[in-house]
């Protein structure tokens, strides 16, 4: 008899801790609302049990048989989540997906200027048919470099990708090795802010001496007004050099060389 009350306890507090306070027993796994965040934010969310309007409960999320395993598919359809993600490239209907995109349980939608502001990465560019995450290993920090995989990505794809930026006999693409790291996506981004590939050179001087030694970032180093992460290639060293905050031509010439006009 004893027994079987110990049972009925233990299912009564298993029933009271889910969906209620957490309990401090240490056989149950369950970490109450407020301690849920660690893993997904229930707290003042949609999701969270506690609120008399939702109708989630810990079943609903956690239908197997430990609370590792969630769905995510069940309350959030195909045919409801399939026509937003339309425009999301590689999107699966899966709840591994899901909580890769979503791991806060917020929208994760790319902002609208992500195309324009950011990085395009819209239908019929290079990387149209790139999922989010295969860019951003860490969407819950979207907007930090290091989390972006611009270098492992393309030396993935070219293993000669550091060599043909380093080349000393590339007169038309030269960085210095300490401009380029496949492991710091913001330096691939000072040069490539629109995914251009950057080949050709528009001045007269090129490959005359003293200029052809010359490096990209050593003459231009002013930022983009619009993307201030990318360098502004379309600027005039020279008169970048005028610039307080720059050097521009200045590196290497101790006056700024005389205007056209």
């Amino acid at each position: 008899m004893r027994v079987h009350r110990f049972l009925l306890s233990m299912l009564v507090a298993l029933a009271g801790g889910c969906g209620g306070e957490p309990s401090t027993g240490p056989w149950l796994t369950y970490p109450g609302v407020e301690g849920h965040f660690r893993y997904f934010p229930l707290a003042g969310t949609a999701h969270d049990v506690r609120e008399p309007s939702t109708g989630v409960t810990c079943g609903n999320c956690h239908p197997g048989t430990t609370f590792t395993q969630f769905d995510c598919t069940t309350c959030h359809t195909a045919a409801t989540t399939g026509p937003r993600h339309a425009s999301v490239p590689a999107y699966v209907h899966a709840s591994p997906s899901c909580f890769e995109c979503h791991p806060d349980g917020a929208s994760g939608a790319a902002p609208p200027d992500h195309d324009t502001r950011l990085f395009p990465r819209g239908s019929g560019t290079a990387h149209g048919a790139v999922a989010c995450r295969a860019c951003h290993t860490d969407l819950a920090r979207p907007n930090v470099p290091s989390s972006f995989a611009c270098g492992t990505c393309h030396l993935s794809l070219d293993a000669t990708l550091v060599s043909k930026h380093t080349n000393p006999a590339n007169r038309s693409l030269r960085v210095a090795a300490s401009e380029i790291s496949t492991a710091d996506s913001a330096t691939c981004l000072r040069c490539h802010a629109d995914a251009q590939v950057v080949t050709t050179h528009r001045t007269t001087q090129e490959g005359d001496p003293p200029h052809e030694g010359a490096r990209c970032l050593q003459c231009h180093d002013v930022p983009r007004a619009d993307k201030p992460f990318g360098i502004d290639f379309a600027s005039d060293p020279a008169l970048a050099s005028k610039l307080a905050s720059r050097r521009g031509c200045y590196h290497c010439h101790e006056s700024a060389p005389p205007d056209d006009d």
